[in-house]
């Protein structure tokens, strides 16, 4: 495992990879400990997943995660100076896959979905309860802008990094 560590620590030097700890605040909580690990750059992942053009990605059931992916390399590039970025996942099921934290606390929790089913999880509302975020975003591939019932923001990339996020 310590080799592991090491090659990681590597390739997180040579900006190859992304390792997105765990957020945690409640020790009693049964949290998930071990980092999730992005290539940050989709064109080496596509290529290490076989994939040669846009048929095979979209067709792919890596789709899902290498939208995540990039997603979270637009957002950590625009990220406002003092914020952190973590992910959150309990084994009950609560989830979030980014939280954006500011003054060492939860401030928004992002929920980032490629596919057409837009539709929040019991785990993201968990989540967003549990570490009681001000603001809370599911970032789609799609334009829209709206607030759900659960007090999701939902919208495309272009409007959270211009309209939210320089305000988090």
């Amino acid at each position: 495992m310590h080799t592991v560590k090491k090659y990681i620590g590597f390739l997180e030097q040579a900006f190859l990879v992304r390792q997105l700890q765990p957020y945690s605040f409640n020790i009693k909580k049964r949290i998930v400990k071990s980092p999730k690990i992005y290539i940050r750059d989709t064109g080496i992942l596509h290529f290490l997943l076989g994939l040669s053009n846009l048929n095979d990605l979209f067709g792919s059931p890596k789709m899902g995660a290498s939208w995540e992916g990039f997603m979270i390399e637009q957002i950590h590039g625009f990220l406002p100076i003092g914020r952190k970025l973590f992910f959150y996942r309990t084994h009950d099921g609560a989830e979030l896959d980014l939280v954006i934290e500011k003054g060492g606390k939860p401030f928004a929790g992002i929920e980032i979905k490629y596919g057409s089913d837009i539709k929040l999880t019991k785990g993201n509302i968990m989540a967003a309860e549990a570490l009681q975020t001000k603001h809370n975003f599911m970032i789609t591939k799609e334009s829209e802008d709206y607030l759900t019932s659960a007090g999701f923001r939902v919208c495309g990339i272009e409007t959270f990094l211009g309209k939210y996020l320089p305000g988090l």
